[in-house]
């Protein structure tokens, strides 16, 4: 006799795959609360309490979330996206925030061999609200004579050393829109683009005061993410015990309440 499941064999093969990335979960947080290094939170120079769903490079990859990786190097919490380092200025994991800054000097940082845009590689993190735009244009033709009001919004990369230098201009991309017609075809025939992050509050002042040491203090003072709450924080971990909202900020540890 033939067995017929039908419209049961579907629910079965739905039930049978719930069950299994439940039993998956449960397993994770088993191995996570058995692991030593998962439950005690690690510290890096002034920067404490770090815990799920961040882990500590070298620790097994159960103890974070993908992308969560800090490295400590010489007292200073690194983090990296698109094999960029980044050190971490603050951190506060009961608001999902940090803050973090680029590493290179004022050259590179204005001048980078390989241009990437941050903002589009951050891996499970996203722009917070305190951190705005800025574009920057890389080998874009003198235009100081028809763009009128970019004079001072210019920079200039010499190029791998050389005695060729490529002309640069910045521009507050909230502010894009309200340019003339003849200043966007002028941008518009530069090379290449990408948009650089910083605080809003950096943001301002550049855009009071233009230059291309604005830009760099800008540039170089970092920026704001977040992350998701879509997560659960594993059972037993120093996350999930904590009842109180801490913020560390460089040196400074405040307790909110």
């Amino acid at each position: 006799m033939d067995l017929k499941l039908s419209g049961t064999y579907p629910f079965f093969l739905l039930f049978t795959t719930i069950l299994s990335v439940q039993v998956l979960v449960c397993l994770c947080s088993l191995e996570y609360e058995k692991s030593p290094e998962c439950n005690k939170p690690f510290q890096c120079g002034v920067i404490q309490n770090i815990s799920y769903p961040f882990r500590q490079r070298g620790s097994p990859q159960y103890c974070g979330r993908p992308g969560f990786e800090l490295s400590c190097e010489d007292g200073n919490p690194m983090i990296t996206f698109m094999s960029k380092r980044y050190q971490v200025y603050t951190f506060n994991i009961m608001l999902r925030m940090l803050t973090v800054g680029p590493t290179d000097d004022r050259n590179q940082i204005l001048c980078p061999q390989q241009l990437v845009n941050i903002s589009s590689n951050l891996g499970p993190f996203y722009v917070s609200y305190n951190t705005k735009n800025v574009t920057l244009y890389y080998d874009c033709p003198t235009m100081a004579n028809q763009s009128i009001g970019l004079s001072n919004h210019q920079f200039n990369c010499s190029m791998n050393g050389t005695d060729h230098v490529q002309v640069g201009y910045f521009v507050v991309t909230s502010a894009f829109a309200n340019l003339s017609a003849a200043t966007k075809e002028a941008l518009g025939s530069c090379r290449s683009s990408v948009i650089g992050l910083a605080f809003a509050s950096m943001v301002q002042i550049l855009e009071d005061n233009p230059s291309s040491e604005t830009l760099a203090v800008a540039l170089t003072n970092g920026f704001g993410l977040q992350w998701s709450e879509n997560f659960t924080v594993p059972a037993g971990s120093s996350a999930s015990s904590s009842s109180n909202l801490k913020l560390i900020i460089g040196t400074h540890y405040a307790k909110l309440f």
